[in-house]
Formats: C-alpha cells, structure tokens, sequence
C-alpha cells in the first residue's frame, strides 16, 4: 500500500507542476499500518509440541543425559503453556519456587517486579517431578554454575531466553509447527477463554496490569472459534 502511495504522490506531483491540478490530494494521506497477525496455535498444535519435546534424539551423548535433555524440554512446554510465563519469567525459576507439597510456583513478574504465585496444574506435576529427580541433577554437574535456577543448559548453567528459542524451535520443526515462546502465552489465554474463564481470571495468570492487553491476547482466538462455529452451521 505504502509503495502505491508514493506513485500516487509522484504522479499527482508532476500534475501540479503542468498546471493541471490545483493542488496534490495525497498531502496529508497516511498509510494506516495493518495490526499485526498475532500467532495462536490450536490445542491439537500445542499436543504436537509437548509430545515431540519428550522425544529422546540420537546424540553424541550418553542415554542418560539424553533422557535428562528430553525431561527438561518437555518441562519447558509444560510451563511455558499451563503458566503462560513470559520466556524471562520461565528462565529465571529457581529450584526452591516450584513448591510441589502446596502445588504451587512462586517467581517475580518481569514487567513491575511484582512476587506472583500460580497453581501448578496436576498435569504437569508429574513432569516436574521427573525432571527434579533425575534430569536436573544429571545436568547439574556443578551446582555452584546452576546458581539453583531450575532449567539448565546442557553444560549445567542457567538457561537463557535465546537457549529456550532454541529448544522450543528446533521442537516446534519437528513436529511441523510455527511457534515462539510468547506464541504459546497468547494460545494458553485464547484456550482458557474459549474453555470458559473470565477474562479478569486469565489477566491474574498472564500478570496483565490491564485488562484490555488480556482482552488483545484472546481476539485471535475467538475470531478463530467463531470461524469453526461457522463451518459447523453450514
């Protein structure tokens, strides 16, 4: 649209010189920017994910710490989508946040510093709770460069943002999906609206200070879900 415009300006420009128009009706125009599509992936994408993340792939390394890699990155998934955490908020757990006796997860919201504290889904529990007795203290070597976070890379040290990207796409080609951290922040919100939640309860999850940024996440979905309803009617 933008480059149409500049050879309307251009063509209406040469007019004005000639004599032939008064005036150029394109001062003024400007091109209004298409809001973004944002990504929302259905629930039947996001099984896709969590089931190839639990997949064990042939590496130089031994089976042990293959199964170790295999538990953390489903882990990842589990609570990237049940918590909707921001990737920062994900990498920087610690060990000692994830309170499996009450069923909870404390951590500080990156957006205000805020202490936040979510239930842990019974689901994703028994993912946690492999991955504390034997994937982590396989990856952990020495505990003083996990410095006690709870997602570790390979070679025992915290896991970064960019280390997540990484995992979350090379798991994302496998299984044939087009996802991103944030992607699946916005799917899990879409996903619990369309299940039923109120939009205040999903703001609490997310950490929205405003329930119109909620209100942005979940569009996409519903747009999504009144399209199916539609095909169903025929």
């Amino acid at each position: 649209m933008s480059r149409e415009l500049s050879r309307l300006r251009v063509l209406f420009r040469l007019l004005v010189h000639d004599g032939l128009l008064a005036s150029d009706p394109t001062q003024g125009l400007r091109v209004a920017l298409e809001a973004p599509v944002l990504l929302v992936l259905s629930p039947a994408q996001v099984s896709r994910l969590l089931a190839e993340a639990s997949r064990e792939l042939p590496a130089r390394r031994s089976l042990a710490v293959r199964a170790a890699i295999a538990s953390r990155n489903r882990l990842v998934l589990e609570l990237l989508y049940a918590l909707g955490l921001r990737a920062s908020e994900l990498c920087g757990l610690r060990a000692v946040d994830v309170d499996l006796a009450e069923g909870y997860v404390r951590f500080a919201r990156v957006k205000g510093g805020k202490a936040a504290e979510l239930p842990l889904p019974t689901s994703v529990v028994p993912w946690v709770e492999r991955y504390l007795l034997d994937g982590r203290p396989r990856l952990a070597g020495d505990e003083s460069l996990a410095a006690g976070r709870l997602l570790l890379t390979e070679r025992g040290r915290p896991l970064t943002p960019n280390h997540l990207g990484r995992i979350l796409d090379r798991v994302a080609a496998r299984a044939g999906v087009r996802a991103y951290p944030h992607a699946l922040r916005r799917s899990v919100a879409s996903h619990l609206v369309q299940g039923g939640a109120t939009l205040p309860a999903v703001q609490h999850l997310l950490g929205h200070r405003s329930l119109n940024t909620t209100q942005r996440y979940v569009r996409l979905g519903l747009v999504d879900l009144r399209a199916a309803v539609e095909v169903l009617e025929g």
